[in-house]
């Protein structure tokens, strides 16, 4: 997880503008199938790396996708808010340090 979260918040680093339309297109119906397809790569990951963890007994049990859910919506809020430049440069790895530990931890068995 913290390698995902560590790669996600370089790409939108990287591409805010990109990063916007992957996450518009996700509820926009008029999307084409492709671009459908790819903004659910991401979720679908978070998912697996879910299921492998609760195959260790890292994570507890139930619907990854549910687990997942609030995960990644900390993980994603934390990345919009240092990349619309709301954390401070010197302070955004030990906050995505926090964020990545706090949301584990509500994932924990």
């Amino acid at each position: 997880m913290t390698a995902l979260s560590r790669t996600y918040l370089a790409f939108a680093a990287a591409d805010p503008a990109l990063l916007e339309l992957m996450h518009s297109v996700k509820y926009d119906p008029t999307a084409s199938l492709e671009l459908a397809a790819a903004s659910q790569q991401l979720p679908a990951l978070a998912a697996r790396l879910i299921e492998d963890a609760q195959h260790r007994g890292e994570v507890r049990e139930g619907p990854a996708g549910e687990i997942g859910l609030p995960v990644m919506a900390a993980i994603h809020g934390y990345v919009a808010l240092t990349v619309s430049g709301g954390i401070p440069a010197d302070a955004v790895e030990r906050g995505l340090k926090d964020t990545i530990a706090f949301a584990l931890r509500g994932c924990a068995p």
